[in-house]
């Protein structure tokens, strides 16, 4: 099943996540946030932010919480049929 917007993607991403490329996981734990934690936000009724098309590959960008409270960024893709976490970040307080 396609994606068509954010909030479609957010609602398979419980049957379909999987990890991202180990570059991306790289990021992700060179700004000290686990796998798991970005993986978190996903099923937690996160806020979809925006939609963007990166390089002819649409994202998707959400605020959310993990369950240990910490608020971030988390910007997902669909791959071979898979929702991959692209990268994650802590929200701003202006955020």
């Amino acid at each position: 099943m396609h994606c068509n917007n954010a909030y479609a993607l957010h609602m398979q991403v419980g049957e379909r996540c999987a990890s991202g490329d180990r570059n991306n996981l790289r990021k992700i734990r060179a700004l000290r946030i686990r796998q798991e934690e970005a993986e978190w936000v996903l099923p937690n009724d996160p806020i979809p932010v925006h939609e963007q098309d990166v390089e002819g590959e649409r994202s998707f960008v959400y605020y959310g919480e993990t369950e240990r409270g910490r608020l971030l960024a988390v910007i997902v893709t669909e791959r071979g049929g898979k929702i991959r976490v692209v990268t994650a970040y802590d929200l701003d307080p202006g955020q």
